[in-house]
Parts: structure tokens; sequence; C-alpha cells
């Protein structure tokens, strides 16, 4: 698990989407990608999804309690 971690880091780095001075280990992957998707507007997204979908049904979890 170490290894994909430390290889997402440096992808996120060479991306300029990882600045800080510590290490990413799994704990704060965790808690960033919960901080992401609090901050989603669900009903944007599927809005912005919806024409590529031809059962729209599916998309009826895309809600914050799912997560």
């Amino acid at each position: 698990m170490n290894d994909i971690i430390n290889h997402l880091q440096k992808r996120l780095e060479q991306t300029d989407n990882w600045e800080m001075q510590e290490n990413l280990t799994l704990e704060k992957l965790k808690l960033l990608l919960n901080e992401k998707f609090n901050e989603i507007n669900y009903s944007d997204a599927k809005e912005d999804v919806m024409r590529f979908i031809k059962n729209k049904i599916v998309l009826d979890i895309w809600k914050k309690i799912f997560l």
C-alpha cells in the first residue's frame, strides 16, 4: 500500500497538487478525500454527467448521505 501512496504523492507533486512538506499517508489521503467529498455539490455533479448516462436512476445514489 505504501508504494501506491508514494506513487500518488509523486504524481500530485508533478502536477503541483501537493505542496506540503510532509509525506502523504493513507490517513492523510482519507482526510483529504473526505474534505473534498463534503465540498461536492451533488446536484451540480449529476447535471454535469447526466447527458452521458443512459439509465439516469443510477445517479440516485449521488448524495452526501451515500458516503
